[in-house]
């Protein structure tokens, strides 16, 4: 389960990255530089854009460092973290491509809930490892 958990997030992680970079193909190419977009819709693209960068970036991380833990209470939190940062990401890319452009900042439901269940994902894999990191913190070295 650990390897197939680590070669999720990295794929996923690969996969939402290469999005970002044709999100940002995508704004060149049709939105010539957003130079043609007003102020607003200017941020709220690259902010769509920078937030697939984000959950590409969690992934990875995960991808990378990703160890299940012995504790079934951490184990559940981490699958639990992992379910709601995948979550995330597909209501980020989608927010990208449904809710843009638009005129204001409160028209993007699917972004602002794909930042708090990403955030929700992040605290839960640090609770599934809070423990760990204080008992290496914590234990003394011995020659």
């Amino acid at each position: 389960m650990i390897q197939q958990l680590r070669r999720f997030h990295l794929y996923m992680g690969i996969i939402i990255t290469i999005i970002f970079l044709l999100t940002g193909q995508y704004m060149m190419h049709f939105y010539d530089y957003m130079g043609a977009a007003t102020p607003l819709e200017r941020v709220l693209f690259r902010t769509g854009h920078l937030y697939i960068l984000l959950v590409g970036f969690i992934h990875l991380m995960l991808g990378c460092y990703f160890q299940i833990r012995k504790d079934r209470f951490r184990r559940i939190a981490q699958i639990l973290g992992s379910i709601l940062i995948t979550i995330s990401s597909i209501l980020i890319i989608l927010s990208f491509i449904f809710e843009l452009p638009t005129e204001s900042v409160d028209d993007r439901p699917m972004a602002i809930f794909g930042l708090f269940i990403v955030f929700g994902g992040a605290l839960l894999h640090l609770v599934a490892n809070i423990r760990l990191v204080n008992k290496k913190l914590t234990t003394p070295k011995t020659p």
